[in-house]
C-alpha cells in the first residue's frame, strides 16, 4: 500500500533504505523535479493520534533547525490514508553503521570532525528547547 500511494502523491523510483522506531525510511524522486528525496512512513499504530502528535513535533523541531547545515532539511509532510509521511533531503552515504562496515575503524581525526558537527546541531537544537530522544 505504501509505495503505491508515495506513487499518488508525486514520486517514483521508491526503495525501502531503511528502518526505525516509528517508520520505515524510502529513497524516492520527486517526478516533478526529478530530485532524489527521502520520505520517512509513520507505521500504523494502535494509538493514531498519539503517534500523530509525536510526528509533528518532529516536523516542528526539523522546521526551527531549516538551514542548520548539520540537520536533514524538510521539504513536505503528506497525509497518506495510513498515516503521515515525512518527506526530507536525501542526504546520500549511508548510516554510520553503513560507513563502518565500509571502512572499519575511522581516523581519529575523522571522527573528531564528524563529532563536532553533532555536538554543533545538538547544542543548537537544544537552545531551541529541543531534545533529540534517540542520543
Amino acid at each position: 500500500m505504501t509505495i503505491p500511494a508515495l506513487r499518488n502523491f508525486g514520486y517514483d523510483e521508491i526503495e525501502v533504505v531503511g528502518s526505525g522506531g516509528l517508520g520505515d525510511v524510502y529513497r524516492a524522486r520527486r517526478i516533478s523535479t526529478g530530485g532524489p528525496v527521502a520520505i520517512k512512513v509513520i507505521r500504523e499504530q494502535i494509538d493514531r493520534e498519539a503517534t500523530d502528535r509525536r510526528v509533528r513535533r518532529e516536523l516542528d523541531a526539523l522546521l526551527k533547525l531549516k538551514g542548520h547545515p548539520n540537520v536533514v532539511q524538510i521539504e513536505e509532510l503528506v497525509g497518506l490514508p495510513t498515516g503521515l509521511a515525512l518527506v526530507m533531503e536525501f542526504v546520500a552515504g549511508g548510516s554510520l553503521m553503513d560507513l563502518l562496515s565500509r571502512e572499519g575503524p575511522l581516523p581519529p581525526a575523522r571522527v573528531v570532525s564528524a563529532m563536532a558537527e553533532v555536538t554543533r546541531a545538538v547544542r543548537d537544537a537544544h537552545l531551541l528547547g529541543i531534545v533529540h530522544r534517540d542520543i
